[in-house]
């Protein structure tokens, strides 16, 4: 998904980058649900839709990714919104 959004060997195309994301997101790889997340609060390539996004971002913070992690911190202390699921932050 990141070359196809980067443009690199390829024209850039969001829609095809997102959706790279989230097939590779609903396989498994942590990386790309946090991507895909990102992609999902921010409508990059994607409807927006926020409740998606922090659902992915969850899952991918629930594996360890540290990114995934501080993002839904700062989404807590900026907007006050946590996702039911999330794991405990500090």
């Amino acid at each position: 998904g990141g070359m196809y959004g980067r443009g690199e060997g390829t024209g850039v195309n969001r829609e095809v980058s997102a959706d790279l994301y989230r097939q590779a997101a609903e396989a498994g790889s942590v990386s790309a649900m946090s991507n895909f997340g990102v992609r999902l609060l921010n409508g990059d390539g994607v409807a927006q839709d926020p409740q998606a996004g922090m659902h992915f971002l969850t899952q991918a913070a629930r594996a360890g990714d540290e990114e995934s992690m501080q993002m839904l911190r700062q989404i807590r202390d900026t907007y006050g919104i946590e996702h039911p699921d999330a794991p405990q932050l500090n």
